[in-house]
């Protein structure tokens, strides 16, 4: 909804879904890290993922 609304490109759009998925697991599991978040949600590293927009580097 909130992509659709805002007409977020995909960088916006990779980062709030990251957002979302992160806070829905922590939630399920509070002492839940960044590393355990990205393997669960999208089975690669947070190497690659960091990668996808240069986020982090």
């Amino acid at each position: 909804m909130i992509n659709e609304e805002l007409n977020f490109g995909e960088a916006e759009s990779d980062i709030l879904n990251l957002g979302v998925n992160a806070s829905l697991t922590i939630l399920e599991n509070p002492d839940t890290t960044f590393e355990e978040v990205v393997e669960e949600c999208y089975g690669i590293s947070t190497k690659e993922i960091r990668s996808w927009w240069n986020w982090g580097q």
